[in-house]
């Protein structure tokens, strides 16, 4: 028999208004209208009806409850009677195994405890062999990571090998500043050169240096003369005409090593805005020399189709 109270989901002492409310719900869930005609929510609504037409009408709820209530004593009777020949039946299998216990044989005794010994020692058998299985995917593990640094070993190698190239550049580029500290540090306390105009204005530029009498020095130009790719540097740098000078060039690397110490670090100029500038001299392939003057350090490895800044010099 339906249990209407557990379809509509309500207790059966659920009033008219709870009745109402808990069908609503479920009719605005399950219509087939809103399912897309689908079988199993329509199945489910039919039964949504029934059970609404049923628990409403006070009448065919009183039948339906005595019939229903009737219906649940009858099931709990038969429950508590299969409870009973199931204890009674469980009873009865025990009994008869200790009898048979009794009058076993002594062989069948035997070969019953052969059989607890040969299945005992296949759980052994077994817990060894999946034991077995466990250490061989811990070694595979450990055989796939060996191969995985052999593996990096092996591109840091070839990575190394690459760069070998680079790090000598680096290394010759420091030699070359500590050669050049070492001379400049020397002239600096030389007593037939003075640097008394440094940092002026003058010639269309600012003065790098000059000689001892100060009369002729080099002077570079006073902003940043463009941003350009390297072929396009040199040519900007001819071009430049600050005042009535047109002898201007693009910087050698060792003169854009002058203007970083003389000017940027010794005197304070701080209108070099850019962080690299090319330098005129070109290394092999596609790369040229620029200096960065956020670090001080000098690259010839940058791409000559990178655009950077050009400061253009020119000698008094």
């Amino acid at each position: 028999m339906k249990d209407y109270y557990y379809v509509l989901g309500i207790d059966t002492a659920a009033t008219e208004g709870q009745i109402k409310t808990a069908y609503r719900k479920l009719a605005l869930k399950f219509h087939p209208d809103k399912n897309q005609g689908d079988k199993l929510y329509e199945e489910r609504f039919k039964i949504i009806q029934e059970a609404y037409e049923i628990l409403i009408n006070s009448e065919k709820r009183f039948e339906y409850d005595v019939k229903f209530n009737t219906s649940r004593s009858q099931k709990k009777d038969n429950k508590q009677e299969q409870e009973i020949i199931k204890r009674y039946g469980e009873e009865l299998r025990k009994k008869d195994e200790e009898n048979q216990q009794k009058y076993k044989t002594a062989a069948q005794k035997a070969a019953e405890e052969q059989e607890i010994k040969r299945k005992e020692e296949e759980v052994t058998r077994k817990a060894e062999l999946q034991k077995l299985l466990v250490e061989l995917e811990n070694y595979k593990d450990i055989q796939d990571q060996k191969e995985k640094v052999i593996s990096d070993l092996r591109a840091e190698m070839m990575k190394a090998e690459e760069d070998l190239p680079q790090l000598k550049t680096i290394i010759d580029d420091l030699n070359f500043k500590i050669d050049y500290l070492k001379n400049f540090d020397n002239r600096a306390h030389s007593k037939t050169e003075q640097y008394t105009r440094t940092g002026e204005l003058f010639g269309g530029g600012i003065i790098i240096y000059t000689n001892e009498t100060g009369d002729h020095g080099l002077v570079c130009s006073a902003e940043d003369v463009g941003k350009c790719v390297r072929a396009e540097a040199q040519t900007i740098c001819d071009e430049y005409n600050a005042g009535t000078y047109t002898d201007w060039r693009l910087p050698t690397k060792e003169e854009l090593l002058l203007i970083y110490q003389l000017l940027y670090k010794k005197m304070g100029v701080k209108n070099f805005t850019a962080k690299n500038y090319w330098s005129s001299t070109i290394n092999k392939d596609d790369f040229a020399w620029i200096f960065d003057f956020h670090s001080g350090d000098a690259y010839d490895y940058y791409n000559k189709y990178n655009a950077y800044f050009v400061r253009a010099v020119r000698a008094f």
